[in-house]
């Protein structure tokens, strides 16, 4: 589920730097690059996030440091289960375009996903927080549907681990995954990579310390919820002398498969043997298509169909709908390589069921001054996830980007050129299952 707090904050952000953010929304031949690399909890309190901003540790979370050694320095923290990567600017990206691989841990379930075009900000939530492991993220640069920009600029991605510099990843060229090392052993506040005696003394010694305190410690802090206290040192008590895993994660030899995504499906009731080839779905860089081990991990509504099942020799995922059925279901299908890399891929199936256009109202427009006015208003759809929606603001010199809420709520900061005049049509492209919303205009100027 998308962080409203992380979104506010980020959007603030933008807000003050007028700069930046008119730099970002100008479409240009520029190649999309990685401004950052941030990891986070949802378990981690509003007092830990605002510490983290307030000394220049990350916006959205802690931010992984770049450009030294200090990039696979260990986190110290038990609870990370979300990684967010901010972009060099709006890009078109989706769940199935992040690996995450260890070496204790061969491959990491990404539970939700969610996107801000309006900070160009990516957050992956994981099934379970990371534990004591050496990780690699692999953005997909190359596959069967990369990241690009607005544009259609594929994202350069190529990075030089504890050298390459956020802001300036790849080498000039579109293409070129972004591979990311970082390590995780709880507890290790020293980064010596050993949980030792050094640690817990280290982490006791500033129990009763909180956010407010000058000699509070972040990385101390192992919970994260802004307290450090006896559960902190306990954690590395409790496991005294895990140390972090030597070699390398798997996705250093080995790309994880990619995806170009399932359309959204309508079928009728009973209906027999509705196919959809998985080989136009997935491919993987070192497996041909046979080679991949596809599973169903998730009938969102079983009820729906008499059958749902992947065809053994054809690699076909088969649908029979039950007779007199109506409603919608999600299927989840993952496709695993050789060495144990996967990727998740979910099909939108609307069984003998009209879908539900969503509807933008109540669209307000305030000056805000320096040439500025935020547009705000509300989305309604009654059968489809609002946070997922993304409005498109197009004018005559403008095509803006901005995110919904999960109860409906959008706003979007706007930037004209000194007496500049614009008429703004307002609507979302595609709500998930294909289908536009009105369209609201507005003028502003």
């Amino acid at each position: 589920m998308k962080s409203l707090a992380n979104f506010t904050r980020g959007l603030r952000a933008k807000i003050i730097n007028h700069e930046r953010l008119e730099d970002r929304y100008v479409l240009s031949a520029a190649l999309p690059t990685i401004d950052s690399i941030a990891v986070a909890s949802e378990d981690w309190s509003t007092a830990f996030y605002d510490y983290l901003d307030t000394n220049g540790l990350g916006a959205n979370g802690y931010e992984i440091p770049d450009g030294s050694a200090s990039q696979e320095a260990t986190l110290s923290w038990n609870n990370i289960n979300q990684i967010h990567i901010t972009f060099s600017e709006d890009v078109h990206v989706q769940a199935e375009d992040l690996s995450i691989s260890g070496t204790n841990t061969t491959n990491y379930s990404i539970l939700d996903f969610s996107y801000f075009p309006e900070t160009a900000t990516a957050t992956w939530t994981l099934d379970s927080p990371l534990v004591a492991d050496r990780l690699m993220l692999d953005l997909d640069a190359d596959g069967t549907d990369p990241i690009t920009d607005l544009d259609g600029n594929i994202l350069d991605g190529e990075w030089v681990n504890s050298v390459s510099a956020y802001g300036a990843s790849g080498n000039g060229v579109a293409g070129g995954d972004f591979e990311f090392l970082f390590n995780v052993l709880p507890g290790d506040t020293l980064n010596s990579n050993i949980l030792d005696y050094n640690n817990m003394v280290t982490i006791y010694m500033l129990v009763g310390e909180d956010t407010q305190d000058a000699s509070y410690q972040a990385s101390s802090d192992v919970d994260g919820d802004g307290l450090v206290e006896n559960s902190d040192w306990q954690e590395v008590f409790a496991n005294l002398w895990n140390t972090l895993p030597a070699g390398d994660p798997e996705g250093v030899t080995n790309d994880a498969p990619t995806s170009i995504g399932f359309d959204p499906a309508e079928i009728d009731d009973d209906t027999i043997d509705h196919i959809f080839s998985l080989h136009s779905v997935f491919e993987d860089n070192e497996d041909s298509d046979s080679q991949l081990v596809y599973q169903i991990v998730n009938n969102e509504d079983p009820s729906l169909f008499d059958l749902v099942s992947i065809d053994s020799l054809s690699d076909n995922l088969v649908l029979n709908t039950t007779s007199n059925a109506s409603g919608r279901s999600e299927i989840t299908v993952r496709a695993t390589d050789q060495g144990g890399l996967s990727v998740e891929s979910t099909l939108i199936v609307d069984v003998d069921r009209q879908n539900d256009v969503p509807s933008i109202i109540n669209v307000t427009t305030t000056d805000v001054g320096l040439d500025s006015w935020i547009i705000e208003g509300w989305v309604t759809d009654s059968d489809n996830d609002l946070e997922s929606m993304i409005i498109n603001l197009v004018g005559g010199n403008l095509f803006q980007r901005t995110s919904v809420s999960s109860l409906g709520y959008f706003t979007a900061l706007v930037q004209l050129d000194p007496g500049e005049e614009e008429s703004i049509d307002i609507f979302i492209a595609d709500d998930g299952s294909g289908d536009q919303s009105n369209q609201v205009n507005v003028e502003i100027g």
